[in-house]
């Protein structure tokens, strides 16, 4: 930053002194202002920039979590009615098995 000043003052001296009129020298001063102001204004919105991809990327990586989220809930649900249906099933079998057992105990007369 300090020999980027020395530079533009030596700029300055060379330009003053090539520069003949007042109004020359004061419209060369008022660009040199203009466009440090935009060398700011670029650096800042650089800066932004970078932020705004970085929160990006973490948004991203938010969002596919949030799918692999789902997907698992989605599978936890269809685990969940696999068991029930075979709980069901289960219970269903072991009625029959208690009706055939009955049956047989009926007709032996034991078990």
């Amino acid at each position: 930053m300090m020999g980027q000043t020395n530079n533009q003052n030596r700029s300055l001296t060379r330009s003053n002194t090539l520069l003949c009129s007042d109004l020359c020298r004061s419209k060369l001063a008022q660009l040199r202002a203009h466009n440090f102001n935009l060398i700011n204004d670029y650096n800042s919105v650089m800066t932004k920039c970078t932020s705004l991809r970085e929160n990006n990327r973490l948004l991203t990586e938010k969002v596919e979590a949030e799918k692999d989220m789902a997907q698992l809930y989605k599978d936890l649900n269809q685990q969940q009615c696999w068991v029930y249906d075979y709980k069901n099933k289960f219970n269903v079998k072991n009625m029959e098995l208690d009706s055939v057992r009955a049956e047989l105990e009926l007709m032996t007369g034991k078990y």
